[in-house]
Formats: structure tokens, sequence, C-alpha cells
């Protein structure tokens, strides 16, 4: 499973669009993310290997740049067509997998 064990029916937290929401994550929303994680594919002869959302050019940085200006999802959907609702909760899924299987570990600074 992609998202791991400890967050099988937990109350979490999500602040979506400033305001804030909580869900619980159970199996079947983790068999959910699988599938959408699905609409997101890494080839190299795309977009230079970075992650789109399949069948586009659209890459997985650049949906998460539009929400982080503001747009919203519906905006997006009519901006772009023939994308659907799940292929953007697909972006923010590979995105929040990607942070969670990062390491950050911080520069000492110098005297």
């Amino acid at each position: 499973m992609l998202l791991k064990n400890r967050y099988l029916n937990q109350i979490l937290p999500f602040n979506l669009n400033k305001r804030m929401i909580y869900i619980t994550i159970g199996e079947d929303m983790m068999q959910n993310h699988e599938k959408l994680l699905k609409r997101i594919i890494i080839d190299p002869k795309i977009m230079t290997g970075k992650p789109v959302i399949k069948g586009t050019r659209l890459t997985v940085q650049f949906i998460l740049e539009l929400l982080g200006e503001g747009s919203t999802i519906e905006e997006i959907i009519k901006e772009y067509k023939g994308l659907k609702k799940e292929d953007i909760m697909a972006c923010l899924i590979y995105a929040s997998e990607a942070i969670d299987h990062s390491t950050i570990l911080p520069l000492a600074a110098e005297a």
C-alpha cells in the first residue's frame, strides 16, 4: 500500500482552499489512491521524464502551481479540456506521496 498503515482509521486535518476539513482514511480510500495514482505516468520521452497526467503533457508540478496560485479544480478542468477531477486529485496524491518518501536534511549554518 502506498499510504502507510499508520494512517488507517485516523482523523487527519487538511487545509482546502482556506477551510479546514477532516477526513478518516480507511482501506477503501487507500485502494482509491492506488487507482488514482495510475493516472500519473513517468516516461523519459514525455516532458523529460517528469511525472505527467496520463495522455497529456501536463506535469504534476504545473497542476500544483496552478492550485497554489489560487486556481480551483473546476477552473483547471474548464481550461484544459479532457481533464477530470480525478486527474487533479491524482496530482495531489502523487505530490503527497513524493513528500512522504523524501528525506529533508537541514544544512548546518556556517559561523
